[in-house]
């Protein structure tokens, strides 16, 4: 029979992260877990939930973790992409948490690990094309010439 549980503890590699284009491919954070019990033998589902500090995770955004699993690597792409999930700004640092729940059914209560804080700072994922002038009417003229070519086949029809 399956007690209440008792959560596992979250640790991490860096308690401040500040994100940018050179760390896309880079290792940037690790996190370790010790394993929840729940007083036997169970098939144990970890969820990593990240959320602002101080929304009491409310809404949280959650990563299932593969099962068995006890450390979790983040590349840099992954990991801004759930920041920027977050709506944080790009401006400044945000204290953001994170905590691992642990659960076995939806009949017995999940046990949530601790709360780690991390200061961190996402980047756009943006990119700008500039196109010249001269590009940009010819292809202007590009795309009259095929509405024209298009409007005389179906004049065919």
């Amino acid at each position: 029979m399956a007690s209440s549980g008792t959560a596992g503890t979250l640790t991490s590699s860096v308690a401040a992260l500040v994100m940018d284009k050179t760390m896309l491919n880079s290792d940037v954070i690790k996190l370790d877990l010790t394993s929840a019990s729940f007083g036997y033998q169970a098939g144990i589902t970890n969820t990593l939930q990240m959320a602002l500090k101080g929304t009491d995770f409310k809404t949280p955004k959650e990563i299932a973790l593969e099962a068995n699993t006890f450390s979790k690597v983040f590349k840099g792409v992954d990991f801004n992409n759930l920041l920027l999930a977050l709506n944080l700004p790009f401006t400044e640092n945000s204290d953001v948490e994170l905590r691992v729940k642990s659960s076995i059914s939806s009949t017995v209560m999940p046990v949530y690990s601790n709360a780690l804080t991390l200061s961190a700072r996402p980047f756009p994922l943006t990119t700008w094309l500039y196109v010249p002038g001269l590009i940009k009417a010819g292809i202007h003229k590009l795309q009259i010439a095929w509405f024209h070519l298009l409007a005389m086949v179906n004049l065919r029809e």
